[in-house]
Protein backbone atom coordinates (compact mmCIF):
# COMPACT_ATOMS: atom_id res chain seq x y z
CA UNK A 1 0.00 0.00 0.00
CA UNK A 2 1.30 2.84 -0.97
CA UNK A 3 2.65 5.36 2.07
CA UNK A 4 2.09 9.17 1.09
CA UNK A 5 3.48 11.47 3.42
CA UNK A 6 3.09 15.07 4.00
CA UNK A 7 5.66 18.03 4.93
CA UNK A 8 4.93 21.62 5.76
CA UNK A 9 6.54 24.87 5.51
CA UNK A 10 5.47 28.52 6.41
CA UNK A 11 6.37 32.09 5.93
CA UNK A 12 5.23 35.51 6.45
CA UNK A 13 5.78 38.30 4.04
CA UNK A 14 4.95 41.74 3.72
CA UNK A 15 3.41 41.01 0.47
CA UNK A 16 -0.31 41.14 0.40
CA UNK A 17 -1.92 37.54 -0.37
CA UNK A 18 -3.41 38.27 -3.83
CA UNK A 19 -0.33 39.59 -4.80
CA UNK A 20 1.48 36.36 -4.04
CA UNK A 21 -1.15 34.85 -5.38
CA UNK A 22 -1.03 37.03 -8.81
CA UNK A 23 2.87 36.64 -9.45
CA UNK A 24 2.88 32.87 -9.39
CA UNK A 25 0.14 32.57 -11.60
CA UNK A 26 0.61 35.55 -14.17
CA UNK A 27 3.97 37.09 -13.32
CA UNK A 28 6.73 34.37 -13.08
CA UNK A 29 8.37 35.74 -16.30
CA UNK A 30 10.12 38.16 -13.21
CA UNK A 31 11.06 35.54 -10.79
CA UNK A 32 14.98 35.15 -12.39
CA UNK A 33 15.12 38.89 -11.27
CA UNK A 34 14.13 38.61 -8.37
CA UNK A 35 15.91 35.66 -7.16
CA UNK A 36 18.65 34.99 -9.58
CA UNK A 37 20.56 33.12 -7.65
CA UNK A 38 17.69 30.26 -6.84
CA UNK A 39 16.16 30.48 -10.32
CA UNK A 40 18.43 30.71 -13.74
CA UNK A 41 15.66 31.77 -16.49
CA UNK A 42 12.11 31.07 -16.96
CA UNK A 43 11.30 30.32 -20.54
CA UNK A 44 8.40 30.09 -22.41
CA UNK A 45 8.24 26.94 -24.77
CA UNK A 46 4.55 26.69 -25.72
CA UNK A 47 1.86 29.15 -26.28
CA UNK A 48 2.30 32.78 -23.61
CA UNK A 49 2.74 33.25 -20.14
CA UNK A 50 -0.97 32.95 -19.34
CA UNK A 51 -2.59 30.71 -21.34
CA UNK A 52 -3.94 27.22 -20.21
CA UNK A 53 -1.75 24.78 -20.92
CA UNK A 54 1.27 27.21 -21.52
CA UNK A 55 4.87 25.09 -21.11
CA UNK A 56 7.56 26.75 -19.71
CA UNK A 57 11.22 25.49 -19.11
CA UNK A 58 12.62 26.46 -15.53
CA UNK A 59 16.78 26.32 -14.28
CA UNK A 60 17.08 26.69 -11.03
CA UNK A 61 19.62 25.64 -8.18
CA UNK A 62 19.24 23.90 -4.89
CA UNK A 63 22.62 24.22 -4.15
CA UNK A 64 25.17 23.92 -6.09
CA UNK A 65 23.70 21.98 -8.75
CA UNK A 66 21.69 23.07 -11.39
CA UNK A 67 18.54 21.67 -12.31
CA UNK A 68 16.08 22.20 -15.52
CA UNK A 69 12.01 21.30 -15.63
CA UNK A 70 9.26 22.11 -17.95
CA UNK A 71 6.35 23.24 -15.94
CA UNK A 72 2.46 23.73 -17.35
CA UNK A 73 1.33 27.83 -16.34
CA UNK A 74 -0.51 28.79 -13.78
CA UNK A 75 -4.55 29.08 -15.47
CA UNK A 76 -6.85 32.02 -14.67
CA UNK A 77 -9.63 30.95 -12.80
CA UNK A 78 -12.96 31.82 -14.71
CA UNK A 79 -16.29 30.07 -14.38
CA UNK A 80 -15.19 26.84 -12.20
CA UNK A 81 -13.59 27.02 -8.65
CA UNK A 82 -10.87 24.34 -10.31
CA UNK A 83 -9.43 23.53 -13.52
CA UNK A 84 -7.03 21.02 -14.48
CA UNK A 85 -4.31 20.83 -17.15
CA UNK A 86 -4.44 17.58 -19.03
CA UNK A 87 -1.71 15.82 -20.79
CA UNK A 88 1.58 14.90 -20.19
CA UNK A 89 4.99 15.97 -21.94
CA UNK A 90 7.38 13.20 -22.20
CA UNK A 91 9.85 14.23 -25.02
CA UNK A 92 11.07 17.84 -24.47
CA UNK A 93 12.69 18.24 -27.86
CA UNK A 94 9.12 17.40 -29.24
CA UNK A 95 8.51 21.07 -28.46
CA UNK A 96 12.31 22.46 -29.71
CA UNK A 97 14.04 22.12 -26.54
CA UNK A 98 17.22 21.06 -26.59
CA UNK A 99 18.89 18.95 -24.22
CA UNK A 100 21.46 20.33 -22.67
CA UNK A 101 24.51 18.63 -21.36
CA UNK A 102 24.45 18.34 -17.20
CA UNK A 103 21.82 19.62 -16.72
CA UNK A 104 18.25 17.30 -15.60
CA UNK A 105 14.78 18.01 -16.56
CA UNK A 106 11.77 18.02 -14.56
CA UNK A 107 8.47 17.96 -15.53
CA UNK A 108 5.28 19.11 -13.23
CA UNK A 109 1.73 20.39 -13.69
CA UNK A 110 -0.87 22.39 -12.52
CA UNK A 111 -3.05 20.18 -10.94
CA UNK A 112 -5.48 22.92 -9.54
CA UNK A 113 -6.55 26.37 -8.76
CA UNK A 114 -8.39 27.55 -6.50
CA UNK A 115 -8.39 31.61 -6.68
CA UNK A 116 -11.07 32.43 -3.74
CA UNK A 117 -8.44 30.36 -1.37
CA UNK A 118 -5.11 31.77 -3.29
CA UNK A 119 -4.41 27.88 -3.56
CA UNK A 120 -2.51 26.34 -6.58
CA UNK A 121 -1.53 22.31 -6.72
CA UNK A 122 1.27 21.35 -8.59
CA UNK A 123 2.31 17.18 -9.69
CA UNK A 124 5.67 16.50 -10.41
CA UNK A 125 5.22 13.71 -13.55
CA UNK A 126 9.28 12.93 -14.88
CA UNK A 127 12.72 13.61 -13.42
CA UNK A 128 15.73 14.09 -11.30
CA UNK A 129 12.99 14.19 -8.69
CA UNK A 130 11.09 11.06 -9.24
CA UNK A 131 14.60 9.30 -8.82
CA UNK A 132 13.90 9.75 -5.07
CA UNK A 133 9.78 9.76 -4.97
CA UNK A 134 7.38 7.21 -6.71
CA UNK A 135 5.34 10.37 -6.81
CA UNK A 136 5.19 14.39 -5.81
CA UNK A 137 2.56 16.91 -5.53
CA UNK A 138 3.31 20.51 -4.08
CA UNK A 139 0.71 22.99 -3.14
CA UNK A 140 1.03 26.93 -1.84
CA UNK A 141 -1.50 28.98 -0.47
CA UNK A 142 -1.81 32.73 0.58
CA UNK A 143 -3.29 33.11 3.38
CA UNK A 144 -4.08 37.02 4.49
CA UNK A 145 -2.39 38.38 7.73
CA UNK A 146 -2.13 41.66 8.81
CA UNK A 147 -1.42 43.35 5.72
CA UNK A 148 0.94 40.81 4.42
CA UNK A 149 0.39 37.24 4.37
CA UNK A 150 0.76 33.97 5.50
CA UNK A 151 2.18 31.76 2.39
CA UNK A 152 1.98 27.92 3.11
CA UNK A 153 3.81 25.52 0.86
CA UNK A 154 2.71 21.72 1.46
CA UNK A 155 4.79 18.79 -0.20
CA UNK A 156 2.80 15.43 -0.75
CA UNK A 157 5.14 12.54 -1.39
CA UNK A 158 5.91 9.14 -1.55
CA UNK A 159 9.56 7.80 -1.01
CA UNK A 160 10.60 5.17 -3.79
CA UNK A 161 12.18 3.41 -0.93
CA UNK A 162 12.01 3.42 2.92
CA UNK A 163 15.05 4.63 3.68
CA UNK A 164 15.03 8.10 1.01
CA UNK A 165 14.80 11.14 2.48
CA UNK A 166 12.27 14.11 3.19
CA UNK A 167 12.12 16.91 0.64
CA UNK A 168 13.51 19.26 3.13
CA UNK A 169 15.68 21.03 0.48
CA UNK A 170 12.94 21.82 -2.07
CA UNK A 171 11.01 23.24 0.94
CA UNK A 172 13.85 25.32 1.81
CA UNK A 173 13.66 26.74 -1.82
CA UNK A 174 10.52 27.42 -1.81
CA UNK A 175 10.74 29.22 1.53
CA UNK A 176 13.41 31.51 0.27
CA UNK A 177 12.26 32.08 -3.33
CA UNK A 178 8.55 33.18 -1.33
CA UNK A 179 10.84 35.71 0.54
CA UNK A 180 12.44 36.78 -3.20
CA UNK A 181 8.89 37.11 -4.41
CA UNK A 182 7.71 39.97 -1.76
CA UNK A 183 10.33 42.51 -3.12
CA UNK A 184 8.24 42.15 -6.10
CA UNK A 185 5.59 44.42 -5.29
CA UNK A 186 3.89 46.46 -2.68
CA UNK A 187 0.86 48.25 -1.96
CA UNK A 188 -0.57 51.11 0.01
CA UNK A 189 -4.47 52.25 0.29
CA UNK A 190 -5.25 55.69 -0.32
CA UNK A 191 -9.12 57.10 -0.12
CA UNK A 192 -10.81 57.29 -3.31
CA UNK A 193 -11.09 61.49 -3.08
CA UNK A 194 -6.90 61.50 -3.07
CA UNK A 195 -5.91 59.25 -5.77
CA UNK A 196 -5.38 62.33 -8.37
CA UNK A 197 -3.93 64.31 -6.29
CA UNK A 198 -1.22 61.56 -4.81
CA UNK A 199 -0.64 60.82 -8.70
CA UNK A 200 0.10 64.34 -9.25
CA UNK A 201 2.91 64.12 -6.95
CA UNK A 202 5.02 62.06 -8.51
CA UNK A 203 3.65 63.04 -12.13
CA UNK A 204 4.61 66.31 -11.61
CA UNK A 205 4.37 67.73 -8.37
CA UNK A 206 7.81 65.90 -7.04
CA UNK A 207 8.82 68.64 -5.11
CA UNK A 208 6.79 68.33 -2.43
CA UNK A 209 8.12 65.33 -1.50
CA UNK A 210 10.71 66.79 0.59
CA UNK A 211 8.16 68.69 2.75
CA UNK A 212 5.78 65.46 3.06
CA UNK A 213 8.65 63.56 3.68
CA UNK A 214 12.01 65.26 5.41
CA UNK A 215 13.06 62.92 7.61
CA UNK A 216 13.21 60.32 4.28
CA UNK A 217 13.78 62.75 1.31
CA UNK A 218 16.25 65.58 2.04
CA UNK A 219 15.84 66.81 -1.66
CA UNK A 220 15.11 66.77 -5.01
CA UNK A 221 16.40 69.08 -7.64
CA UNK A 222 15.38 69.00 -11.54
CA UNK A 223 18.77 68.61 -13.75
CA UNK A 224 17.44 67.86 -17.13
CA UNK A 225 14.14 68.56 -18.71
CA UNK A 226 11.29 69.81 -15.97
CA UNK A 227 8.94 68.55 -13.47
CA UNK A 228 6.57 66.59 -15.72
CA UNK A 229 7.83 65.69 -18.77
CA UNK A 230 8.99 61.94 -19.67
CA UNK A 231 12.58 61.67 -20.37
CA UNK A 232 13.16 64.31 -17.34
CA UNK A 233 15.94 63.56 -14.84
CA UNK A 234 15.66 64.26 -10.89
CA UNK A 235 18.21 64.30 -8.67
CA UNK A 236 16.53 62.09 -4.69
CA UNK A 237 18.86 62.83 -1.56
CA UNK A 238 17.51 60.23 0.40
CA UNK A 239 18.15 58.76 4.08
CA UNK A 240 17.94 54.63 4.82
CA UNK A 241 18.30 54.14 8.42
CA UNK A 242 21.39 56.62 9.17
CA UNK A 243 22.90 56.65 5.40
CA UNK A 244 22.02 59.76 3.56
CA UNK A 245 22.47 58.62 -0.37
CA UNK A 246 21.54 60.70 -3.56
CA UNK A 247 20.84 58.71 -6.69
CA UNK A 248 19.25 60.50 -10.46
CA UNK A 249 16.54 59.24 -11.97
CA UNK A 250 14.64 59.39 -15.11
CA UNK A 251 11.24 58.81 -16.14
CA UNK A 252 10.60 56.53 -18.34
CA UNK A 253 7.08 56.06 -19.30
CA UNK A 254 3.95 57.92 -18.09
CA UNK A 255 0.20 56.82 -18.36
CA UNK A 256 -1.69 59.66 -16.94
CA UNK A 257 -5.31 57.80 -17.94
CA UNK A 258 -3.92 54.56 -15.89
CA UNK A 259 -2.15 56.53 -13.11
CA UNK A 260 1.13 54.92 -13.80
CA UNK A 261 4.85 55.96 -14.04
CA UNK A 262 8.08 54.31 -14.92
CA UNK A 263 11.27 55.58 -13.05
CA UNK A 264 14.94 54.22 -14.47
CA UNK A 265 17.90 54.92 -11.49
CA UNK A 266 20.74 55.99 -13.57
CA UNK A 267 23.98 56.39 -10.80
CA UNK A 268 24.00 56.34 -7.46
CA UNK A 269 24.82 54.14 -4.39
CA UNK A 270 21.78 51.92 -6.00
CA UNK A 271 23.49 51.31 -8.95
CA UNK A 272 26.72 49.99 -6.95
CA UNK A 273 24.50 46.88 -6.06
CA UNK A 274 22.21 46.47 -9.31
CA UNK A 275 23.02 46.58 -12.80
CA UNK A 276 19.56 48.24 -13.25
CA UNK A 277 16.82 49.26 -10.98
CA UNK A 278 13.23 50.16 -12.40
CA UNK A 279 10.48 51.21 -10.09
CA UNK A 280 7.06 51.38 -11.50
CA UNK A 281 3.85 53.68 -9.56
CA UNK A 282 0.56 52.44 -10.40
CA UNK A 283 -2.68 54.14 -8.56
CA UNK A 284 -5.66 52.67 -9.52
CA UNK A 285 -9.35 52.26 -7.96
CA UNK A 286 -9.95 49.66 -5.25
CA UNK A 287 -13.08 49.24 -3.46
CA UNK A 288 -14.76 52.52 -2.07
CA UNK A 289 -10.97 53.87 -1.97
CA UNK A 290 -7.53 53.72 -4.56
CA UNK A 291 -4.82 51.46 -4.65
CA UNK A 292 -0.84 52.28 -4.97
CA UNK A 293 1.35 49.91 -5.84
CA UNK A 294 5.13 50.38 -6.52
CA UNK A 295 7.38 46.93 -8.29
CA UNK A 296 10.79 47.36 -8.54
CA UNK A 297 12.67 45.28 -11.30
CA UNK A 298 16.24 45.21 -10.88
CA UNK A 299 19.19 43.15 -11.95
CA UNK A 300 21.79 42.25 -9.30
CA UNK A 301 25.37 42.92 -10.11
CA UNK A 302 26.33 39.87 -8.02
CA UNK A 303 24.25 37.10 -7.26
CA UNK A 304 25.22 36.44 -3.61
CA UNK A 305 23.70 40.09 -2.98
CA UNK A 306 19.76 41.06 -1.20
CA UNK A 307 17.10 42.05 -2.94
CA UNK A 308 15.93 45.57 -2.70
CA UNK A 309 14.51 45.48 0.68
CA UNK A 310 15.22 48.61 1.85
CA UNK A 311 14.34 50.88 -1.17
CA UNK A 312 10.96 48.80 -1.49
CA UNK A 313 10.44 49.91 2.12
CA UNK A 314 11.49 53.45 1.30
CA UNK A 315 8.90 54.11 -1.25
CA UNK A 316 6.24 52.71 0.86
CA UNK A 317 7.02 54.64 3.95
CA UNK A 318 7.02 57.82 2.13
CA UNK A 319 3.69 56.77 0.30
CA UNK A 320 1.98 56.56 3.60
CA UNK A 321 3.79 60.15 4.24
CA UNK A 322 2.59 61.79 1.27
CA UNK A 323 -0.99 60.56 1.88
CA UNK A 324 -0.85 62.23 5.69
CA UNK A 325 0.90 65.37 4.05
CA UNK A 326 -2.12 65.30 1.43
CA UNK A 327 -4.38 64.73 4.29
CA UNK A 328 -3.60 67.79 5.76
CA UNK A 329 -3.20 70.02 3.18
Amino acid sequence: MAQIAKMEAQVVIKSPANKFHEVLISEAHLLPKACPDKIKSIEVVEDDWKSVGCVELWTYCIGAKHTTFLISAPIKYTKSRYMKVTGRLRDPSSIGVTPLEGILRVLRRLESIDEENRSITFKVLDGELLNDYKSYKFTTQAIPKGEGCLVKWTAEYEKASEDGSDPRGYLELAVNITKDIETLASYYLVSKERRNEFYEVFSSKAHLIPKACPDKIKSIEVVEGDWKSVGSVKLWTYCIGANTSSSKERVEKKDDKNKSITFKALDGEVMKDFKSVISILEVSAKDDGSLVKWTLEYEKSNEKLLPPDAYLSLVISMSKDIDAYLLKA
